[in-house]
């Protein structure tokens, strides 16, 4: 097992090579930038990250492991790199119960192997005096005398254990009172998480998706939770983290059904724009591809003419209607012509004009109900100016117009007229006037060649108003929801403003389009410099070659420093003893190897030397003087590690683990 300083340098000479490999490598002076480019490179993730543990912990292992985001080596940039993603429910609980020797009188195991929410249930009956990293101990109460060992086993999706000899189990230790002073509360989260990890190693097959990071203990009971990737960054409704496979443990057993599970993704994520296989298609990387530039624009003009003298309707005695359009009129206009009575106008029901020799009565349309009549005195004949009703009218389309002569003191004569001034198709009234407009609109689009050709894909487009301020609605592929406000490009004529109105009036694109087949990557320089790289103390070492005219080209032995910080020892030096313990005098609590004899044990620790001497007390034997063992961070770190992952450490099976 590597220590933590080592597990680190070995990360940070991967990520050398990696640099190695993205930089160019062609001429001398290209060999030169390209190794300066990846010192630069290297330095700021060895100041970032890799120069002290607190800085990997915080930039790296932190992130990976809870819900504290991760950031770009700049710091502009964060976001969620969770990998450990605990489910809501429990897959494995432990519950242990002791009794007043420190013996546990029972362990209750409930596991949900496939976690459908039903628990299978093993109960272990006591005594049980200790546990080991793979199983427990049985031994006389309140003893470490009479004992047998058990191991932890499991086929068919069940749990169980066996008894086997004391070298099939390790790391094992006892806590009943004959072991330890201490009380049992003050150790049994240890003895817990043990019993814990000891079980999910063997069940790891068939639980891959559960932790042993994840023991939440409350008394005397472990619960260990689930790994969901929808609890994750990953959500089931698309986008750049989207498409999960649900069950990824699954490939452990069957690498095939990878092939299969990504033509399903593939086929998901081709008709999102914001998922990971469109960002990547509409990217230049990977393929022969290259940018073109296009626009559409909206032109605008104005054309004028004349509006041409119309009559729309004429009445005399009595009245007459008819149903008319009036949506081509600039100008309405209303006419009594040598009448002796009342001339009258309605639109729709509604009394517009009312006339008589003295004044015009003149309303708004559905002010007065064309049956009103404001005046009926006896006058002489008369022929009033017209009547402009432009404004007074304000129905548009086709319209109801009812005129005539109303009779109240004789025979009624004279004539009444309804006209206006009228539009040519296609053209616009400017109301009031006798000006008529026409919009000479349309589009220039150099972008119809790309929109329909399957081998290219927007990759950008800025959409504008009509004073050229301009937003981008598609950014790298993806839609970015913005948009313009509408505008107005305005026409004056005759002092009068005409305005035509878009939401948009011009959109800039760029298409990226391919040009070829996919080109073939080349490894040949990867593949050299993954065979020959190796650190050398402080720096790295490594056998390079250059592309020449076409041809690879041996560049010789080439090398440059990490200056890597020692923040980690290699190694510490210490020492193995032995000691003859008497099973009724057993030390207090403690996690160490222990090889049991007929009448006795040998007890063995690992120590750290002091000034190179391995502390030896009476009675104690040296079976390993000091030397770099790296034995002692061993054993310190495979503790932790029983509680970060559950994976094999030690051989629940008759088959070596790699």
């Amino acid at each position: 097992m590597k220590s933590f300083g080592q597990a680190l340098r070995s990360i940070s000479l991967i990520w050398a090579v990696l640099l190695l490999v993205t930089v160019s490598a062609s001429a001398d002076d290209d060999v030169t930038s390209s190794k300066q480019a990846a010192r630069d490179a290297y330095s700021l993730l060895n100041s970032k990250w890799f120069s002290s543990r607190e800085k990997a912990e915080a930039g790296l292992f932190k992130p990976v492991s809870s819900d504290r985001p991760m950031h770009s080596l700049d710091n502009r940039a964060s976001g969620s790199a969770k990998l450990m993603c605990p489910g809501k429910d429990p897959a494995l609980i432990v519950t242990i119960s002791p009794g007043a020797t420190g013996d546990l009188n029972s362990v209750v195991i409930s596991y949900d192997l496939d976690l459908d929410g039903l628990f299978q249930t093993l109960t272990v009956p006591g005594p049980i005096s200790g546990v080991c990293l793979n199983g427990f101990v049985k031994c006389t109460p309140n003893t470490w005398s009479n004992c047998t060992w058990f191991k932890w086993t499991a086929g068919g999706n069940t749990l169980s254990y066996v008894q086997v000899n004391f070298d099939e189990v390790g790391g094992c230790y006892c806590f009943n009172n004959s072991c330890t002073s201490s009380s049992f509360s003050s150790y049994k989260d240890h003895v817990l998480e043990t019993f814990g990890a000891g079980i999910l190693s063997v069940l790891a097959r068939y639980m891959p998706r559960v932790s042993t990071g994840n023991g939440k203990i409350e008394g005397y009971t472990i619960e260990f939770f689930s790994q969901r990737s929808s609890d994750c960054v990953f959500s089931s409704e698309g986008g750049a983290f989207g498409y999960a496979v649900s069950n990824p443990e699954n490939y452990l057993d069957n690498p095939t059904l990878m092939t299969a599970d990504a033509a399903v993704v593939v086929a998901a994520q081709s008709d999102d724009s914001e998922s990971f296989y469109t960002l990547m298609r509409n990217s230049e990387v990977g393929r022969q591809a290259g940018e073109v530039s296009c626009s559409i624009r909206r032109t605008a003009d104005i054309r004028y003419s004349l509006a041409t003298a119309t009559t729309i309707l004429t009445g005399g005695l009595g009245e007459i209607s008819a149903t008319v359009d009036l949506s081509r009129f600039s100008k309405l206009l209303f006419y009594a012509n040598n009448v002796d009575e009342r001339g009258f106008l309605c639109v729709n029901g509604y009394l517009i004009v009312y006339t008589d020799p003295v004044s015009n009565y003149v309303y708004d349309e559905g002010a007065v109900p064309c049956s009103t009549n404001p005046d009926t005195a006896d006058e002489p004949d008369y022929t009033p100016p017209a009547v402009d009703v432009t404004s007074k009218i304000t129905s548009t389309g086709a319209v109801v117009v009812k005129i005539g002569i109303r009779n109240f003191h004789g025979p009624g004569n004279g004539v009444v007229t309804f006209s206006g001034l009228k539009c040519m198709d296609g053209y616009t009234p400017i109301p009031g006037t006798d000006q008529c407009y026409r919009e000479d609109t349309g589009e220039y689009n150099s972008c119809s060649s790309y929109e329909g050709d399957s081998t290219c894909r927007l990759q950008h487009e800025k959409t504008c108003d009509v004073n050229g301020n301009c937003v981008f609605t598609v950014l790298s592929g993806r839609p970015t929801e913005q948009t313009v406000s509408p505008s107005c490009k305005d026409f004056t004529h005759d002092g009068r403003t005409v305005s035509i109105c878009h939401d948009w009036w011009e959109k800039q694109r760029t298409y990226i389009c391919e040009q070829g087949e996919v080109p073939q990557i080349d490894y040949t320089r990867v593949d050299r410099l993954n065979s020959s790289v190796a650190e050398t103390g402080t720096g790295v070492s490594y056998q390079d070659t250059v592309l020449q005219d076409d041809t690879w080209t041996d560049a010789g032995s080439q090398s440059f420093q990490l200056s890597l910080e020692e923040w980690v020892p290699e190694c510490v030096l210490g020492c193995k003893v032995a000691k003859w313990v008497d099973p009724n005098q057993a030390p207090d609590f403690t996690h160490t190897g222990q090889l049991r004899y007929e009448g006795g044990q040998y007890q063995y620790e690992f120590r750290i030397c002091n000034d190179d001497r391995c502390p030896v007390f009476p009675g104690e034997t040296v079976v390993q003087d000091c030397r770099c063992l790296n034995a002692f961070n061993e054993a310190v770190l495979g503790l932790e590690a029983i509680r970060q992952a559950s994976i094999d450490m030690i051989c629940s099976t008759d088959q070596r683990g790699n």
